[in-house]
């Protein structure tokens, strides 16, 4: 199951994907809510896991948009879960199980991805 890649907020694959989902949720306010700006997309990198964050400009309301695995890891409620899994949010704190796509693989992850977060199974 190992496979030592480390996914960081400056690999290469990340943020080809953060650029990918920024577009998303820019093209989408810009169809569907021309008056309002484009969100802030923030990372919070943790020990197993990257929370990428949105924000409104006006900064009143901050939610997560989902959770990138940094490395591979196994747990009880998540399963396996490889390095570069996008996992929707259960929580603010916790990814939900089941992977939504990876950065890694020929879509960068973003298959999964819509204007709010990873897509529901």
């Amino acid at each position: 199951m190992e496979n030592n890649i480390v996914v960081t907020g400056s690999t290469p694959e990340f943020c080809s994907w953060l650029e990918g989902v920024k577009k998303i949720a820019t093209d989408y306010r810009a169809k569907n809510f021309p008056t309002l700006s484009a969100p802030i997309f923030t990372i919070e990198e943790g020990s197993k896991f990257i929370r990428v964050v949105t924000e409104e400009t006006t900064g009143t309301a901050r939610s997560v948009y989902c959770f990138i695995a940094k490395v591979d890891s196994k747990t009880k409620a998540l399963g396996e879960v490889k390095a570069g899994d996008v996992l929707k949010s259960a929580s603010w704190k916790a990814p939900a199980a089941i992977a939504r796509g990876n950065i890694f693989d020929p879509s960068n992850g973003l298959a999964q991805c819509n204007a709010y977060g990873a897509n529901y199974r």
